[in-house]
Parts: structure tokens; C-alpha cells; sequence
């Protein structure tokens, strides 16, 4: 009886390890996603505006001041 308590113990603890190692896992993925988000919308800023020609834009974007 003893050992069989002790293995579903095991189990359990295996268990609670895994969702919290999945919980971790989807927080760095959600924090990864954000990075690369906030990384593209950084790179889309940057392409809106042609170095040396202030006022222009990069071809298929209006113009950012009016």
C-alpha cells in the first residue's frame, strides 16, 4: 500500500512539474512573440523614412507629416 501511494505521489509531483515547465514555456513564448513585434515595428518605422531625402517616404507609404 505503501509504495503504491509513494508511485502515485511520484506522479503527481511529475505531474505538477510538467504544467509549471508548460507554463513556463508559454510565458517565454508570449514574451518571444512581444520581442519580435515590437522588433518589426521598429524595422516598419525605420523603412517609412528614405535617409537624405527629409519629408519623403519609402515607395507605398504617405507621407508621415502634412
Amino acid at each position: 500500500m505503501s509504495s503504491t501511494l509513494t508511485a502515485t505521489h511520484l506522479e503527481q509531483r511529475k505531474l505538477q512539474q510538467t504544467h509549471r515547465l508548460q507554463g513556463i514555456a508559454a510565458i517565454s513564448c508570449q514574451q518571444s512573440w512581444a520581442f519580435l513585434r515590437a522588433g518589426l515595428a521598429e524595422r516598419q518605422a525605420a523603412l517609412r523614412l528614405q535617409p537624405g531625402q527629409p519629408g519623403k517616404t519609402a515607395p507605398g507609404y504617405e507621407p508621415l507629416l502634412r
